[in-house]
């Protein structure tokens, strides 16, 4: 592979001055050229298919995210995670489809993004699992006896 000089590469990570206002106002100023603001662009759009996957995978639809989160509420999801999927979800969507947020080279909610699908993923699946496995490790006497305090109710 042929290295490219650090001028050249600078010259390559830059929109040119010619390309559509659009596309330069994507591209926008970037400590990283024009990639900085797409990749940043590139990661919400993904986290959001990442949310709507993961919602199938909870037994959602998985056609449409936002009747998705709305059938989890419908079946008591915490209030804090629904935020955070509506987070992503939103800025997601305005990722793919412009709208009010502005992500031009915006790591900060980039790296929100990633933070909240990582706790959505860890408040719904892994410490269920982690409590499911230490309930069923409990010796089968206090089974036992929490089934009868239970049926007292």
């Amino acid at each position: 592979m042929t290295q490219l000089s650090s001028k050249a590469r600078k010259r390559r990570s830059r929109v040119r001055s010619n390309a559509p206002t659009l596309v330069q106002e994507l591209a926008g100023p970037s400590r990283d050229g024009w990639w900085g603001g797409v990749i940043i662009l590139l990661a919400a759009a993904l986290l959001r298919l990442v949310i709507q996957r993961l919602l199938k995978y909870l037994g959602a639809g998985g056609k449409d995210l936002n009747e998705d989160i709305a059938s989890l509420v419908s079946k008591g999801l915490d209030r804090r995670i629904q935020m955070s999927l509506d987070v992503v979800r939103v800025i997601g969507n305005n990722a793919v489809h412009p709208g009010q947020i502005e992500l031009k080279d915006d790591r900060p909610t980039a790296n929100t993004l990633f933070s909240l699908v990582n706790l959505i993923v860890d408040s719904m699946i892994s410490q269920p699992k982690h409590i499911e496995a230490t309930y069923k490790s409990l010796p089968a006497t206090a089974h036992d006896q929490i089934e009868k305090r239970d049926k007292k109710k």
